[in-house]
């Protein structure tokens, strides 16, 4: 659990979904050489004003970065 600011607070979350429904996300995802995330980002994002899109995706490349770093301490170990 993190805290992005003095009043947001972030966290990850889980979404279950039917899996005929993934497996259609992911065959969508697969087709534009992208992951399920970026298609449903992709998606909420299309209507929404730049500073918005902008936000969203500085948090989901600091997501990440984080799991990059995460994987490479787990590696030099």
């Amino acid at each position: 659990m993190r805290w992005a600011s003095k009043y947001v607070y972030l966290m990850d979350v889980v979404i279950e979904i039917p899996f005929e429904i993934y497996r259609m996300l992911e065959k969508s995802a697969l087709r534009k050489n992208k992951t399920a995330l970026d298609i449903i980002v992709e998606k909420s994002c299309e209507d929404r004003d730049p500073n918005t899109r902008v936000y969203v995706y500085l948090k989901l490349y600091e997501k990440y970065v984080r799991e990059a770093e995460e994987f490479y301490r787990r590696g030099a170990q």
